[in-house]
C-alpha cells in the first residue's frame, strides 16, 4: 500500500505498475485481452492526488486515464490478431503466437529489462521486418513487426514525463512499427487470391493501425500527421467497397477528433514538429513552444 506521501508529486511508475498498466489477464494459460477498465486502486475520487497505483506518469483524471488504457488494449489487439495469424512461419527465429508471446515476456530472463534494452530488440525485429518485405515476404515481415512491438511491453508512452527523450523515442519507434505493419496489411488485402472475410479483417487492421499512430501526434511533423489522416480516409474508403460492410469508420468522436487535428496543420510548415501539442503540457506552455518552433523554422529558411 502506498503511503500518503507517495501520492503527491511525481515519480516513475514501479515495474509492477507497468505491468499493470496493460489490460491483459492471464486464465487457463491464455491471456485475455480486458475491455480496458483500470485495475483496482488506480483511480482516485481525489483530483489533486495520484491514485495508489499509477498507470501514467501525468497527474490525469479517471476519464483520461481509461482513454488511455483503451489505445493500449486497442494496440495489444492489432498486435494479437497478428501474431496469431501469422506465427506458423518456419523461417523466423522466435515462432509465437499472442500467449507464448506473454509467456516470453514474463520469463525470469526478460521480465525485468529496461527500456533501452527492448527498443534495442524492437528496433532488430522491425530491420528482419523491412528486409522481409523487400523481398515481398508479406506475411513474414508483418510478424516481425508486430513482434518488434511486443518487446516493448511494459512500457508505454504514458509512463513517462512529457517531452523527455525516452517517451519521443518511443513514440517514434512504435509510430514505424505500427506503420509498417498497416503497409503489410494492404499489401497482403491486395492479393487475388485473399477472400472477402481476411481482405476485411486486414483494411480493418490497417485502419486501426493508422489511428493508433494518430495518438502519437506529439512524436510527429505536421506533415506527417496530414499523412496519417490521409491514409484513414483512404482505408475507410476502402472498408467501404467491400460486400457487407456498407460503413464508413468515420464517425462520431473519431472524425470529430481527425477534423480538429486537420484544421491545426492546415498551413503550417511541413517540417513543423508536434512536440508542444502532447496533453500534458499546458496551454500556455503550448503555445509558448508553437511560437518558439515556428519562429526556429522562419530563422531557418531566412
Amino acid at each position: 500500500m502506498a503511503s500518503i506521501e507517495d501520492r503527491f508529486g511525481t515519480r516513475p511508475l514501479r515495474v509492477d505498475e507497468l505491468w499493470k498498466s496493460w489490460p491483459v489477464l492471464k486464465v487457463d494459460g491464455m491471456y485475455r485481452v480486458l475491455d480496458g477498465s483500470l485495475p483496482p486502486n488506480a483511480s482516485t475520487t481525489v483530483p489533486i492526488i495520484y491514485p495508489t497505483i499509477r498507470t501514467d506518469h501525468s497527474l490525469s483524471s479517471n476519464t483520461q486515464l481509461v482513454s488511455r488504457m483503451k489505445v493500449r488494449r486497442l494496440k495489444l489487439q492489432i498486435v494479437r490478431d497478428i501474431l496469431n495469424s501469422f506465427y506458423d512461419l518456419s523461417s523466423v527465429e522466435i515462432n509465437v503466437d499472442y500467449d507464448a508471446a506473454w509467456d516470453l515476456l514474463r520469463s525470469p530472463g526478460r521480465s525485468m529489462m529496461g527500456l533501452v534494452w527492448r527498443m534495442d530488440q524492437a528496433r532488430e525485429e522491425n530491420t528482419k521486418g523491412i528486409e522481409a518485405e523487400d523481398y515481398n515476404k508479406h506475411r513474414k515481415a508483418i510478424y516481425h513487426f508486430a513482434l518488434g512491438w511486443v518487446h516493448l511491453i511494459p512500457y508505454h508512452v504514458d509512463a513517462f514525463e512529457a517531452l523527455s527523450d525516452l517517451r519521443m523515442g518511443l513514440a517514434k519507434l512504435e509510430k514505424d512499427l505500427f506503420s509498417n505493419m498497416r503497409i503489410c496489411a494492404q499489401r497482403l488485402a491486395a492479393s487475388p487470391t485473399i477472400g472477402i472475410q481476411s481482405k476485411h479483417n486486414l483494411w480493418r487492421l490497417s485502419y486501426t493501425s493508422s489511428l493508433i499512430n494518430l495518438t502519437s501526434y506529439f512524436a510527429m511533423t505536421a506533415q506527417e500527421v496530414f499523412e496519417h489522416i490521409t491514409r484513414l480516409y483512404e482505408v475507410s474508403e476502402e472498408l467501404r467497397k467491400i460486400p457487407d460492410t456498407p460503413y464508413d469508420y468515420l464517425t462520431g468522436q473519431t472524425l470529430f477528433i481527425i477534423r480538429k487535428m486537420e484544421d491545426f496543420v492546415d498551413g503550417k510548415p511541413k517540417d513543423l514538429e508536434l512536440w508542444f501539442l502532447d496533453r500534458k503540457v499546458s496551454l500556455r506552455e503550448r503555445r509558448r513552444l508553437e511560437s518558439q518552433e515556428i519562429r526556429r523554422l522562419e530563422l531557418r529558411e531566412m
